[in-house]
């Protein structure tokens, strides 16, 4: 199976059609200019680490970061909900055949789950945040879990 650098998970409730044509982004700074962990992340990111895309409490997609993060604004379709000045991270999606629910297998995520910034509550629900950082542990029990699910996968990862 492919190996990856790093792994990520990126909460896309709002952006989840609109991002997974290829790219992430997130604005800088909040609204009142306080950085916040999970924008700065955008910029941690490197070539070949993979991101899992949460959507309606569903791990929907894996993808392969392209290129690391550079400014570009907002994009049009996200309305004026965010600041206008932002990260943009090009990223090769696959989407799930079958998407998965993280709470059903929070029994084994749990003890992986980082410690701060976590991007699942200790109960399995997904906590408002954008991107986390998941590390190796968790980000392979993840990928094993979509490939249980997903039995095709692992060639398809293959061609990201």
């Amino acid at each position: 199976m492919r190996k990856f650098s790093d792994y990520w998970w990126v909460n896309q409730n709002q952006t989840y059609e609109s991002e997974i044509k290829g790219y992430m982004w997130s604005p800088k700074r909040q609204r009142n200019g306080a950085r916040l962990e999970f924008y700065e992340n955008m910029t941690r990111v490197n070539i070949g680490d993979a991101v899992f895309s949460y959507a309606g409490s569903h791990l929907k997609a894996i993808g392969v970061v392209e290129a690391r993060a550079v400014t570009r604004d907002r994009p049009k379709e996200f309305g004026e909900q965010w600041d206008k000045d932002g990260w943009f991270v090009k990223v090769n999606w696959h989407v799930f055949e079958t998407a998965f629910r993280p709470k059903h297998y929070i029994g084994e995520l749990r003890p992986l789950l980082p410690r701060q910034y976590s991007p699942l509550t200790k109960d399995g629900d997904g906590k408002q945040v954008y991107l986390c950082h998941v590390g190796h542990a968790l980000g392979s029990e993840l990928l094993r879990i979509a490939v249980d699910n997903n039995p095709d996968l692992v060639a398809e990862l293959e061609d990201l």
